[in-house]
Parts: C-alpha cells; sequence; structure tokens
C-alpha cells in the first residue's frame, strides 16, 4: 500500500475564482427544483462562458444528495481531468486533485465514500492505471495499488455500502484474457478474490445498496454480459447479454429494481430482472453517457455533449492540394467513404448539416470540385450503407422508402433496395435488389457482376449476370465490414469486432488471427493472399498487422505505446495508417523499406485512399462544445421496459 501523498489545493487567480465562483450560484441555483417535470432535462453543471472549454463528465452524486462529483478536463477531449465538487444548492465548488503531466486521461469514474467524506477514484497519473483515495476537506491524496488494465476506464472500482473495503477488476496471472474482481481492504490492506470466472473478462463493478450484490461486465466468447452476484452464495444472474452493447459502468438503483448503464455514446435503463433495455434519448445532435442514480428517486445524473462535427477533406497525394468537401458529423468506426475506381468521384453518406438531412448520398467530383446529393437510405447507424461503385461512373447505393420512426415502435419499416446511379447523367438507371428487410454494407466485386450486401445479419449476393441473389453466410450475426478479395474469389467481413475470410469456392470460412480480443474496422487486401489490418489482445494496444492467408501467419507491421489502426499501403510500398488515443488521432507514414514512422497528418480521422492511393479523403474534427452535466427523470421509461 502507498503512503499518503499531502497535495495543495490548487491556486487560481482571484478574478477567475470569483467569476467562476458566481457563476456556479447563478446557473446551479437556477436549475436545482424539488420539483421538476418528468422527462424534462435539467442543466445541473455547464462551462462558465469565460471558460466554455471546460468539461464536465462522468459524475457521482454524495449520499445525501447535496453535492456532485466529477472529472473536470480543460481539453476538449477529457484529456487530463482532475476531480472537483459542486454544492448543487449554493453553487460553491473546490478543485480536490491537480493535473500533471503523466496524466492521458487523468482522474476520472469518482465514486462518493459511504460517509461523504472521501471520493474514490482511478487515474493514470505516474503513467499507470491506479486506484486512489482524496479527502474533500484536507484534498490529502493516498494511492492505494496499481491495476492491470488497457485504459484507465477499464479499472473503475467502486465502495463497500460500509465503506471498509474497495472493489475492482484485475489480471489473474499471465492471460491476457482472464480479468476477475478483488476486493481490498482499506485498514489491513488485505485482497481477496470475488469472482473466478475462466476464460472470462470482468469489469466495471457496482456493489448494491444493501451490501448483498454486485453488478458487473463479463466478456467471453465475443459476448457481453451484465451480471448479477449474490455474495453469500457466489450465485449469478445474468440480466442481459448481448453482442454489441457494452454494459460499462453498471448502477442499480436504491430500490434495487432498476439498471442504468451505457453502451458509448448512449445510456439505457432496464430492469433489474432482465427484459429489453431501454434508450434514454438524448435532444437531436447530441450524446449522453455516464448514468448515475439521483438517490432514491428515478431521476438520473449524466454528462451530456454535441455530437463531434468536422470537415470532410479531399487531399491529392500527388500535388498534397486539399479542398474542403463539407462540414458533417463524425461517422461510426466502419468505412464510411468509397472511391470510383479511377478516383475521379468519392461518395459517402452525409450526416445531418448545413440543412441536409440524415439520409444524403454525397458524390464529389475530383475535377472540378462539383458535389451532388442524393437521398438515400436512412441509416440506423450513421456511415452503415456506404455505397459501393459498379465502374467508374455508376454507383450502387442503399435507398429506404421509409420514415424515421420514434423509439416506441422500435425501428423503421418499408422497402430497402440496392440502387444503381449514374454520377455523369445524375440520374437512377435500375434497381438492382429489393427486400423489405433493411440492407447494410455492400461491397462490389472487381468486375462489377457480383453485389455483396448484409441482410438479416447474414451476407448475401446478388449476380447481375444471372439477376439472381442468394445467401452466402449462415452466421446470424451483424457484418460491419465487406470487401472482396483482389481476385474476387473471397470476401472479407468484421462480426463481432473480429474479422473473417470466407471463401467463395469453398464456402469456408477462417477467422483472420483467433487469438485477437479485438480487430479493427477497416481492414485491406494487399493481395489476394495477404491483409493488412489491426488487432489487439486483451488489455493490449491495436497494432497494424500483415497476415499471410496461406500460412496463417500475423507479422506485426507496426505498433507503439499507442493505438494503431485504419492501415493503407500504397503501390510504392508505404504504408499510412492513425496513431494516438482515441479522440487524438494522428495519421503517420511508414516507409516501405525501413518501416521508420513519421508524422503525415494532424487531427485527422477516418482515413479512406482511392485504389492507388493517389486520393484521400479523411475528416477533420472541429473543435467540439464542452461536455455538461444533466440530470433527467426516466420513469416513463420503466414501463416499456419491464421482461
Amino acid at each position: 500500500m502507498k503512503g499518503i501523498v499531502d497535495m495543495p489545493v490548487p491556486s487560481y487567480p482571484a478574478a477567475f475564482r470569483w467569476t467562476f465562483a458566481l457563476w456556479m450560484v447563478l446557473s446551479l441555483m437556477a436549475s436545482w427544483q424539488d420539483q421538476v417535470t418528468a422527462q424534462e432535462p435539467v442543466l445541473e453543471l455547464s462551462a462558465p462562458s469565460d471558460q466554455p472549454e471546460m468539461s464536465m463528465h462522468h459524475p457521482d452524486i454524495s449520499p445525501d444528495g447535496q453535492y456532485i462529483a466529477a472529472s473536470v478536463s480543460v481539453k476538449t477531449r477529457l484529456e487530463q481531468s482532475t476531480i472537483w465538487i459542486f454544492d448543487r444548492k449554493t453553487g460553491k465548488q473546490r478543485q480536490l486533485t491537480a493535473p500533471d503531466t503523466t496524466m492521458i486521461y487523468g482522474d476520472v469514474c469518482a465514486r462518493w465514500s459511504p460517509d461523504g467524506k472521501s471520493i474514490l477514484f482511478v487515474s493514470d497519473r505516474n503513467g499507470t492505471p491506479g486506484v486512489y483515495l482524496v479527502d474533500i476537506n484536507g484534498a490529502s491524496l493516498r494511492h492505494l495499488f496499481d491495476v492491470e488494465a488497457s485504459n484507465i476506464w477499464y479499472a473503475q472500482a467502486d465502495w463497500s455500502p460500509d465503506g471498509e473495503r474497495i472493489i475492482y477488476p484485475n489480471l489473474i496471472g499471465d492471460d491476457e484474457n482472464q480479468f476477475n474482481l478483488f476486493t481490498y481492504h482499506l485498514t489491513n490492506g488485505a485482497v481477496e478474490q470475488v469472482t473466478e470466472e475462466d476464460n472470462a473478462s470482468i469489469a466495471f463493478p457496482s456493489w448494491s445498496s444493501d451490501g448483498l450484490s454486485i453488478l458487473y461486465r463479463m466478456e467471453r466468447d465475443k459476448r457481453r454480459y451484465l451480471v448479477r452476484m449474490r455474495l453469500e452464495s457466489g450465485k449469478t444472474d445474468t440480466i442481459v447479454s448481448s453482442e454489441e452493447m457494452e454494459f460499462a459502468f453498471p448502477r442499480l438503483s436504491m430500490d434495487g429494481n432498476w439498471i442504468a448503464f451505457q453502451s458509448v455514446p448512449k445510456t439505457y435503463i432496464v430492469s433489474s430482472i432482465g427484459g429489453e433495455p431501454r434508450e434514454v434519448l438524448p435532444p437531436e445532435d447530441r450524446q449522453l453517457w455516464g448514468p448515475v442514480w439521483d438517490g432514491e428517486s428515478h431521476r438520473l445524473l449524466y454528462h451530456e455533449r454535441e455530437v463531434k462535427r468536422g470537415q470532410v477533406i479531399v487531399r491529392d497525394m500527388r500535388t498534397m492540394i486539399e479542398w474542403t468537401v463539407l462540414s458533417m458529423s463524425q461517422t461510426v468506426f466502419a468505412q464510411w467513404a468509397s472511391w470510383s475506381p479511377s478516383g475521379a468521384y468519392v461518395s459517402f453518406l452525409a450526416g445531418p448539416s448545413d440543412g441536409r438531412s440524415d439520409s444524403t448520398l454525397v458524390i464529389a467530383t475530383v475535377n472540378d470540385r462539383q458535389i451532388h446529393e442524393v437521398q438515400a437510405d436512412w441509416p440506423t447507424t450513421p456511415g452503415s450503407n456506404a455505397p459501393a461503385w459498379l465502374s467508374n461512373s455508376v454507383i450502387a447505393y442503399c435507398k429506404r422508402d421509409s420514415l424515421r420512426s420514434s423509439a416506441e415502435a422500435g425501428g423503421v419499416t418499408g422497402v430497402s433496395r440496392i440502387v444503381a446511379y449514374d454520377v455523369t447523367k445524375n440520374t437512377s438507371t435500375e434497381v438492382l435488389y429489393e427486400t423489405p428487410s433493411q440492407i447494410q454494407r455492400l461491397a462490389v466485386s472487381h468486375d462489377g457482376e457480383l453485389v455483396a450486401f448484409g441482410l438479416e445479419q447474414d451476407i448475401w449476393i446478388y449476380d447481375r449476370v444471372d439477376n439472381m441473389a442468394y445467401q452466402e453466410t449462415f452466421n446470424g450475426h451483424p457484418v460491419s465490414v465487406l470487401q472482396f478479395s483482389t481476385d474476387d474469389t473471397a470476401l472479407l467481413f468484421r462480426e463481432n469486432n473480429h474479422l473473417f475470410v470466407h471463401d467463395l469456392d469453398s464456402g469456408e470460412t477462417t477467422a483472420v488471427s483467433p487469438d485477437d480480443d479485438w480487430q479493427g474496422p477497416q481492414p485491406m487486401w494487399t493481395t489476394d493472399r495477404e491483409l493488412l489490418y489491426s488487432g489487439a489482445v486483451q488489455g493490449g494496444m491495436v497494432q497494424v498487422r500483415s497476415l499471410n492467408r496461406d500460412s496463417g501467419e500475423s507479422r506485426l507491421v507496426y505498433g507503439s505505446k499507442k493505438h494503431c489502426w485504419r492501415p493503407f499501403r500504397n503501390q510504392d510500398g508505404q504504408v499510412f495508417l492513425q496513431e494516438g488515443p482515441p479522440g487524438r488521432w494522428t495519421m503517420l507514414m511508414l516507409d516501405g523499406q525501413t518501416e521508420k514512422a513519421e508524422e503525415f497528418l494532424a487531427n485527422a480521422t477516418r482515413p479512406v485512399f482511392s485504389n492507388d492511393g493517389s486520393m484521400l479523403v479523411y475528416l477533420k474534427i472541429e473543435e467540439q462544445a464542452s461536455i455538461s452535466i444533466w440530470s433527467r427523470d426516466v420513469s416513463y421509461l420503466m414501463a416499456t421496459a419491464l421482461p
């Protein structure tokens, strides 16, 4: 156990302290109400006007309900966060911890002690994830112990209701996929193992208020489970499971009937006896997560931010000349844009921005910088139906004759069509295929004969010569990546965060490096027998690797102390990739001979190259708004969430 470290409260100029305190009094007293209208969000904390970059995130509420502890960052990407406390009635505030140069995310996941006198949190200060305590009066900092974790968020810990023990996840032995829960006794430093799961990764523990059970997220065989363990008997119950949801930071309501959790960037509640999770829907162009129950009420406290926006930029890699196509919301992980075979056009689905709907297909012409917009599918996941090219001038995209439905309706209805569109004539030429189910993902063979697409959680292929569609796989899992090999004899696809190669002749499906815990969304066929991709084992950094299909051997291309992904190799053998912590991506270029890395583009994300590497489109993230803390009554969801 580490010793006590006396840490003075950081000082700030008097003018700033006065301005900040006055602002806090006015804004918090205005938002504090004994009775609020159900469903109406209430602003609890937000950045002062003279420091708009300040973000408050991942809050927790004191046992008496009067104070909020939260991480506060003056960086736009939640970096170098410190712990602050805020009085919800008076607006008084105090900073408890100070940043240091070793931090990445800093001090996060604050948890009030049951007696309200100290705050537990986790931090990557000193370069290693660790668990800390800070006294709310003297502000002395106590380092309890370090934790083996891939990043600080997975080290989140919690109090026992009697305040005597801390529960936290840690690595078992040398197995990077084996995480279990332990308790640490504050009085004598004794450590006891709580869970004994094999071949599983457990994280995000939360102790029930009666002390009889704990909640946690378990991941095994690529599926995640929200689990409750009864401490006296050791019996476990699976409340809900999913291959897509994260079940991160679960919190049990004081009455024990409801669980709130996040799956970034969304927040859900679910009955503690199971059932269908229901999303706490944010306002338009907003995201919310980090939920915690507000005492015994059915209100949730959470942080909320605007959806990231960025500029879509096209760069000529021969002249290094750039031009901005438009501004839009950031897309998801999957490949969101596609180039025509000649590199003369680039096309993508644009999010709602600048007067566009959320289903606009944008086609940009490189030579004259002209932009054409076509009404396309409404994507349930932004970027889910990136277009594919049938030829140098004809593009295939998804169009769905439907209206966006309410959350209560559970989705969209209508007819999905794969439509061919001639960009030189600005008109649709034919409907290739239609179905009442929703089509996700498109890929076209290099000869333009076959169109592969995701349908009913499997891969289907439409043969343009035979005018027939047939089911190719029977896995029953959503597909998030779909690519033909260079000789069109195989399909590369991604499901449940793992890559697979499906041989179209034999029908065999082979996992790409099955030992990986996670594999990235933008792999690349370099030849018909070689793949360039990104992957990571549990607890490790994402690395760029090359796979030989014949031998099955994987070779490291590039790795560092940061995540590396989205690789592309051009005809000269140069490899481009993204490196950095999430949200702070830098594009690197590796020399084809020495594989020495150098910075190529800063603040560039989602890069997509043309086939020959001569053109690049990427998203440059603009400065995003600060993150604020809100509360909201969610009892309106509870009637619809019962099993």
